[in-house]
């Protein structure tokens, strides 16, 4: 981006301050009053991609976005492959005062959590590769879902299949790491000299998606070895069956450190690490799922492909089930035939199967509401479909005994609880309609706390047009000194004046509506 002006007002200060701890590659929306604004390359580059407004003010580049709006407008930066760091304002504006404000958070293709912002039938991974004399090293996150994997195999080839399948939104690798691939010889030893032909498929996996560049000692083993037991709240991974010295624990050390910088916080419904091994499933190589078109068709879209075709799930997660079964098939003849045998009693029951098609049509994306809301995403609304899905449950408990005991389902009849307690809480204490937001209020039943009642009669009583309310008093009038030395407008929260000198940057901006 551009450099500093040498001369700075506060409030650039403050926002060259943000900026200079991101990535010159992130765009920086900084708020202003009931505006998020955008300065300099970045202002030009979410301008052609959102098609905003872009002025001039003392010669820098500006484009804003109303804070109302500022969803729709992110979900455009990250489907163009941006990454955005949110700058918001961290204290209530006051008048002639310059508001504290924080980075609260940075969102990319692989790290975003907003449902509108997520193909619910979809996982959304991060992954992070290393490439060594020891082979392919690999870790991938959906962070919506605490879905943690690992993998190494001496041979990249073996895990490029399972990468492809994966299809991740966004890569971490080693800095430089993309160009020593790409500028690799065709002819060599072994794949330490950099000459494998699986080095250069692993270049082309990687120069179609965004690339997140870390420094090496992210994926050192030991760093990410502490860095991954910190995540999960253990004190060593015996209980996940990885030994201290596995070499995916880097790349998983990787991803967890980019998840933290990127939420400002621990990510916190991460619970348990797996280890994916190939000789488990089926490999399909890219050219197979490609000729087959098992996830996209010749066309290069969802619709037409064997995944499009064969997906009769009820649920956002059973999509996501289904996906990640294609992407590795079970070579576990056992789990075949148990997978069969359900469908079997299945279709032998077409009334309880339809009762049970029924039931799911109500379950609400429970995982990635719970990654929500345990990485302060929180939502009311998002409160009312766990409430709603819990109400489910005991009617889904019931068809499934239905099916008998020597039935296959009879084992998903005992592995579902139904969490009475959780349920009454909920229904006895959220209201039937729910905000959107925690800031609008009225979320919680009348009823429910008597204190919150009160509270609610007070505000109700001095609400102008109550039969309790006081009409306004009419304010004294201002004397005149007070009117030329109070500020007419506050620098925090709306636009002042298009200034007419050039030798100072600007005091303050809000962007017009595009």
């Amino acid at each position: 981006m551009s450099s500093a002006p040498e001369k700075l007002t506060p409030m650039m200060q403050q926002y060259f301050e943000v900026r200079r701890t991101l990535p010159k590659d992130t765009l920086l929306l900084f708020r202003l009053g009931d505006f998020f604004e955008m300065f300099f390359d970045d202002a030009a580059a979410a301008s052609r991609i959102c098609g905003l407004t872009l002025t001039k003010r003392q010669e820098t580049p500006m484009a804003g976005i109303p804070a109302h709006a500022l969803d729709n407008y992110v979900t455009k930066l990250l489907a163009a492959g941006k990454k955005v760091a949110i700058c918001d304002q961290a204290e209530p504006a006051k008048a002639g005062k310059l508001v504290r404000r924080a980075l609260t958070r940075i969102l990319s293709p692989g790290t975003t959590l907003a449902a509108n912002q997520l193909d619910a039938s979809r996982n959304h991974y991060l992954c992070a590769l290393l490439l060594d004399k020891a082979g392919l090293h690999a870790a991938w996150l959906d962070l919506s879902t605490g879905e943690f994997k690992v993998a190494t195999d001496a041979r990249p080839e073996n895990l490029l299949p399972v990468l492809t399948a994966l299809d991740p939104a966004e890569l971490i690798v080693i800095e430089g790491e993309i160009e020593r691939w790409k500028t690799a010889p065709h002819v060599a030893a072994s794949v330490s000299e950099w000459g494998s032909a699986a080095v250069h498929a692993l270049h082309a996996f990687a120069s179609t998606r965004l690339v997140t560049d870390l420094p090496g000692y992210h994926f050192e083993t030991s760093e990410g070895l502490r860095t991954v037991t910190t995540a999960l709240g253990v004190l060593n991974l015996q209980g996940f069956g990885l030994a201290p010295d596995h070499p995916a624990l880097g790349p998983a050390g990787a991803v967890v450190h980019y998840a933290t910088e990127n939420l400002c916080a621990k990510p916190e419904n991460l619970r348990s690490l797996q280890e994916y091994r190939s000789a488990r499933t089926l490999l399909l190589d890219p050219a197979t799922l490609r000729n087959l078109e098992i996830f996209q068709s010749s066309r290069g879209t969802r619709d037409g492909s064997l995944l499009t075709a064969i997906n009769r799930t009820g649920t956002a997660a059973g999509a996501r089930l289904l996906e990640r079964w294609l992407a590795s098939p079970t070579l576990d003849l056992a789990e075949i035939q148990r997978r069969s045998a359900i469908v079997g009693e299945l279709l032998a029951r077409p009334m309880q199967l339809g009762e049970l098609r029924e039931h799911l049509g109500q379950i609400r994306d429970i995982p990635r509401i719970l990654g929500r809301l345990q990485n302060r995403l929180r939502n009311p609304r998002e409160l009312g479909g766990i409430r709603d899905t819990l109400a489910q449950l005991p009617a889904l408990r019931t068809t499934l005994g239905s099916f008998g005991p020597d039935a296959q389902l009879s084992t998903l009849h005992a592995q579902l609880k139904e969490l009475p307690a959780l349920r009454q809480l909920l229904a006895s204490a959220l209201a039937d309609e729910l905000p959107a937001d925690l800031a609008d209020g009225n979320f919680i039943r009348a009823g429910y706390d008597p204190e919150l009642d009160r509270l609610r009669g007070l505000t109700a009583a001095t609400r102008p047009g109550s039969p309790t309310s006081k009409p306004p008093s009419r304010p004294a009038p201002a004397s005149a000194a007070s009117r030329s030395s109070s500020p007419a407008i506050s620098a925090t929260t709306s636009r002042s004046p298009r200034p007419t000198s050039t030798s100072s940057p600007p005091t303050t901006s809000a962007a017009r509506p595009p």
